[in-house]
């Protein structure tokens, strides 16, 4: 399964890296999560993500010219915005994305840094 990462943390030039999970272990996690309560479900995408880290590495499917899935990356699932933290993720609303997108590098360590603080963790 493809899950799109905006790479905005060190990539030198904004682009968008599809990490593929490899099929049989999302279906897995899915199979077997029980998603009838907010937090099972906030268990399982707290699994893509980490998933999607660990497959984001080049050193696990290398892309050439684009850096590994870091700290300060939004991985995308299912049109939800979620934040690489130094540990763990953090949500974002749409409008935090697109502003955390159009700042410059700069700027995007103090967004980050309102996100994490009003968020919770994933």
């Amino acid at each position: 399964m493809k899950f799109k990462v905006h790479m905005l943390a060190f990539q030198p030039e904004y682009c968008v890296r599809e990490v593929d999970v490899p099929n049989e272990q999302v279906r897995k996690e899915l199979d077997n999560a029980d998603t009838s309560t907010l937090e099972q479900a906030e268990e399982s995408v707290g699994f893509l993500l980490e998933a999607i880290f660990h497959w984001g590495q080049n050193e696990m499917q290398n892309v050439r010219g684009v850096c590994s899935v870091s700290m300060g990356d939004v991985a995308e699932i299912k049109g939800k915005y979620f934040l690489c933290l130094a540990v763990g993720w953090s949500e974002m609303n749409p409008e935090q994305f697109e502003a955390y997108k159009a700042a410059d590098k700069d700027q995007r360590y103090s967004l980050a840094r309102a996100v994490e603080e009003n968020a919770k963790r994933i």
